[in-house]
């Protein structure tokens, strides 16, 4: 994990440092500053009003009594475009834009929940008087449960 991170924080400036170059040399170094600045203001500007809407979507699934859980990622996802398109760049300037189409954020949620739910697997153990829950990962376990909609216990005392 350390290691992804850390080439994500070295290798995304340089990738953005070329990216610059090259189109500093074949447009111009003032046009490419207009264009950095240009898609970031338009990029927050879609950013902030995709997540006003999301917003208002939430407040009504809410008011009905129904889990904006989906509104709630496709939120998480708007405010992720939008540092994206704050930060300068071209490169993250295009990935910020993409998640801020609805597909294709869709597609990288998809993505996302795979990459989640094939890590983690979640098992219950009871013993004694108490609860307890834990957590592991896929790799631990061979045999994968299936997925558990709703539980109900009860705590009885030993007399």
């Amino acid at each position: 994990m350390f290691w992804r991170l850390f080439l994500l924080l070295t290798l995304t400036p340089l990738l953005e440092l070329w990216v610059l170059t090259e189109i500093g040399i074949r447009i111009g170094v003032l046009p490419t500053f207009l264009l950095v600045i240009a898609t970031g203001a338009v990029g927050a500007a879609l950013a902030r009003w995709q997540g006003l809407e999301t917003l208002r979507e939430i407040q009504r699934q809410t008011r009905q009594g129904q889990m904006p859980a989906g509104k709630l990622l496709d939120g998480l996802m708007i405010l992720i475009a939008g540092i994206l398109l704050l930060t300068p760049g071209i490169v993250t300037d295009l990935m910020g834009l993409a998640l801020l189409i609805p597909p294709t954020r869709r597609l990288v949620l998809i993505y996302v929940g795979s990459v989640i739910k094939a890590k983690m697997v979640v098992h219950v153990q009871t013993f004694g008087q108490g609860f307890t829950a834990t957590a592991t990962t896929r790799t631990e376990t061979p045999e994968v449960p299936p997925d558990v909609i709703d539980a109900e216990f009860e705590r009885r005392s030993i007399e």
